[in-house]
């Protein structure tokens, strides 16, 4: 032999006994990744030689003398990672999430139409933003809900002379009535939660002569 299996011709007890080749020498089968080791209780070394030359090509097969493999030799931990190895996964696998499908819809937009009935409190719009600004007798949440102040008639209208394409949301006290409102010649919109004790004292007694 011209020189020796990349530092693996003696490795501990084990010994190369005989080379399964005719046709051609032991230097030119040295092949990186292409080296087998087999016991020299194997049988049909010719046919697995064969077999190999038409797989990988080139091919060095080694017998080896008992006693068997031995795994702490640093020529058969070579020989095992080029042949015979199974690679693991070392990627780790993915999380999962739980919410993935998104929150449920918040039910956006106008609640209340132009001339509709409202009480105080009802909700006008729900939004993100201003995109309609509170007008008459309507104020603004912090989440920019607009909602009734007043009991009346829902107008929507925009203000000549204020900042372009802001819309306004306004209640009216009487149905029919616009907005903006004329201020300097009918006055501010006023609502009067309270009950004149007088003219319902007045009433009253009217109503149950009436009825009796």
């Amino acid at each position: 032999m011209s020189r020796p299996a990349r530092g693996c011709a003696k490795a501990g007890t084990h010994t190369l006994e005989h080379v399964l080749d005719e046709d051609a020498a032991l230097s030119d089968l040295l092949v990186d990744d292409k080296l087998l080791v087999i016991g020299s209780d194997e049988e049909n070394h010719g046919v697995a030689l064969a077999g190999l030359r038409r797989e990988l090509g080139p091919v060095l097969i080694l017998v080896l003398s008992p006693p068997a493999l031995d795994n702490s030799s640093p020529c058969l931990s070579k020989v095992s990672g080029g042949l015979g190895s199974v690679r693991t996964a070392t990627k780790r696998a993915g999380g999962t999430v739980s919410n993935h499908g998104g929150s449920p819809g918040k039910r956006l937009g106008v609640k209340k139409f132009s001339d509709e009935y409202v009480i105080p409190g009802n909700i006008l719009v729900r939004q993100r933003g201003t995109v309609f600004h509170p007008g008459q007798h309507v104020k603004m949440g912090r989440d920019h809900t607009l909602y009734a102040m007043v009991p009346g008639y829902v107008r929507f209208y925009k203000v000549p002379g204020s900042r372009k394409d802001r819309k306004f949301v306004g209640i009216v006290l009487n149905k029919g009535e616009k907005l903006p409102r004329d201020e300097k010649n009918l006055g501010r919109s006023r609502f009067f939660g309270l009950v004149d004790l007088n003219q319902f004292n007045k009433e009253a007694p009217t109503e149950v002569a009436a009825s009796s």
